[in-house]
């Protein structure tokens, strides 16, 4: 009998607030110039609240429950997106993000709660403190992203506001033009 191939997976809130998405991308435009960087596309905008890895297909529904259980306690509310920076906060540039101010509260608790129940259920805990931001961009070459940090001081402001009333377990396929997110299960939050 052969075994299901393990699929990769990820929880996240999304942005769709075209608002903010035109807000953010008109923002970073002038970061273009750094080829060394893979720009995510805008309708990939996310906040990963837990990465899972490579999970097997039959415990999807374990994940499915859990994200159930925690998004059933929380109401859904705004997240202001604001500021940029890259990680590490020192040397080299390997990711571009732009962060959360109103709301990153609730994201973070909503992180914690999941990484807390999928914990019981046998998978591994995180071990880096939760900040709540999406990838914005990958640094590939740092040789071709130098400066890129100095570049984000000028360009960091608020970007607007996004209602969250969902979280989603995404599917990652890795493919040589991106990653390709499929949902596989939403989780409403409670209405507000």
């Amino acid at each position: 009998m052969t075994r299901p191939s393990l699929i990769r997976c990820f929880l996240a809130a999304s942005v769709s607030s075209r608002e903010v998405i035109e807000a953010l991308t008109e923002a970073i435009q002038p970061l273009r110039r750094f080829r060394g960087v893979k720009w995510v596309p805008p309708h990939q905008f996310h906040y990963t609240l837990k990465f899972l890895g490579e999970v097997d297909p039959g415990r999807v529904k374990t994940v499915s429950a859990v994200l159930d259980a925690v998004a059933g306690t929380h109401s859904a509310f705004d997240l202001t997106l604001a500021g940029l920076g890259a990680f590490p906060p020192r040397g080299d540039a390997r990711i571009v993000w732009a962060g959360a101010s109103l709301g990153a509260q609730i994201l973070e608790l909503i992180a914690r709660e999941l990484d807390q129940g999928l914990g019981a259920e046998g998978f591994d805990a995180e071990t880096r403190p939760f900040a709540a931001h999406l990838t914005i961009g990958r640094v590939k070459d740092p040789r071709e992203a130098r400066g890129i940090r100095e570049a984000l001081v000028p360009l960091s402001k608020t970007f607007g506001n996004q209602h969250l009333s969902e979280i989603v377990l995404y599917k990652s396929e890795l493919a040589p033009a991106g990653p390709i997110y499929t949902p596989l299960h939403k989780a409403p939050l409670v209405a507000a």
